[in-house]
């Protein structure tokens, strides 16, 4: 890809990404230029959700002014900062009460070229607008807290309901599901702006991992965008999705640095 086409696709991903999390956030602000954003999540007391969000282009001013703005808000803040922006605040970074958080890896995948996984027999989609209660099923593990078990379906509920209200909203998202002998095994979230669409909230029942049921929906809802005139599919990855996602055909765009900020 030359240069020009990868800078309009990280210019994508980050539209994308703005609209996704704003969605799901009771308050949003930004820097002047946008190259700085800061989401407030709707689900109180959610880690890692209230999250500021630094591209390639953000600068320490930026950076202050956005911080800024949460602190009316007793919360800790996850810094997601683009490799040349942790860089570029390293030493504003420095004067800061921050820890390491787990490196993720922005991806992209030319639809064009998207390898699809094989089927998994018994298996079946459900989307674009699949039941929230059904969808969040496969997210339950992701919220659990072992030393606070109540809260994992607390929270899971807080954040259906945000899902909800985002589309209640207008946001554009989509909630696709797999079930197999009709339980929901893997869900995920898709969102769209114009020929790209984003994935989300891949999540699979932990007793039902490694079978290729993730693979098999992912593969299958972006056959689907791409039918419906998406041409790339973006998303963020964790160390372990990495695999998954690149036998699908995606490639890495960037990577992200997360620190968590404690201001509580």
């Amino acid at each position: 890809m030359s240069a020009q086409g990868k800078g309009a696709v990280e210019a994508a991903y980050h539209a994308l990404e703005q609209c996704f999390w704003a969605g799901l956030s009771r308050a949003h602000w930004h820097s002047a230029s946008g190259a700085v954003q800061g989401f407030l999540s709707a689900v109180p007391d959610a880690t890692g959700f209230n999250q500021l969000y630094a591209t390639a282009e953000a600068v320490p001013a930026e950076f202050d002014q956005v911080l800024a703005a949460f602190a009316a808000y007793p919360v800790d803040i996850t810094l997601v900062l683009h490799q040349d922006a942790h860089q570029r605040l390293r030493e504003r970074l420095a004067q800061l009460p921050v820890t390491a958080g787990d490196a993720t890896t922005a991806m992209y995948c030319d639809l064009r070229q998207l390898r699809i996984a094989a089927p998994v027999a018994g298996a079946s989609v459900q989307g674009p607008a699949a039941p929230l209660h059904d969808w969040a099923v496969p997210l339950g593990s992701a919220f659990a807290d072992p030393q606070q078990p109540d809260d994992g379906g607390r929270f899971l509920s807080l954040y259906r309901d945000a899902h909800g209200c985002a589309l209640d909203a207008g946001v554009p998202l989509q909630h696709w599901l797999l079930r197999e002998q009709g339980e929901v095994r893997t869900s995920l979230t898709l969102t769209q702006l114009a020929d790209t669409v984003r994935l989300d909230d891949i999540g699979t029942d932990p007793r039902h991992q490694r079978r290729g049921l993730a693979g098999m929906l992912v593969s299958e809802v972006l056959q689907q965008a791409r039918e419906q005139g998406a041409r790339w599919a973006v998303l963020e990855a964790s160390g372990a999705g990495l695999g998954l996602y690149q036998r699908l055909g995606f490639q890495p765009l960037f990577e992200y640095r997360t620190l968590i900020l404690q201001q509580h």
